[in-house]
């Protein structure tokens, strides 16, 4: 008998667990809109987590992702960062489109310590837009 009620709570407690761990599988590639080649490296995660993964070489990636996941965000250096519904899909493929913001001076210094100009102790030289 005792064995009997052992046995299905160790069932019971196994169905529960498999209804809480459901997940599934979501890839595809990223592209980029300007010239419709993959892009490696994009970051992938789903919404509001720090759980993801990055495409490889081809632009392609592929995760677990909880059956409750409804957004996942793709976001590259360069890109701007787009936030995609995944109801009911296992398969997506997203497009980047370019994105440039304008900097005003950008100082690097040795050690990667970034300071005021007039702060540096050494020589500072300037680049401007143009020249570049």
């Amino acid at each position: 008998m005792k064995n009997r009620f052992l046995f299905a709570f160790m069932l019971i407690f196994a169905m529960i667990g498999s209804v809480f761990a459901q997940e599934r599988t979501i890839s595809g590639t990223v592209t980029s809109a300007d010239d419709g080649m993959e892009l490696p490296g994009v970051s992938v995660v789903i919404q509001g987590t720090q759980v993801g993964t990055i495409t490889n070489a081809s632009g392609y990636y592929s995760f677990s992702v909880p059956a409750s996941t409804t957004h996942l965000e793709f976001s590259f250096v360069g890109m701007k960062k787009q936030v995609v519904s995944i109801a009911g899909l296992n398969t997506l493929d997203v497009v980047l489109e370019v994105y440039s913001e304008a900097l005003d001076e950008v100082v690097v210094t040795a050690l990667g310590i970034s300071r005021e100009k007039k702060a540096l102790g050494y020589a500072v030289t300037e680049i401007g837009a143009g020249e570049i």
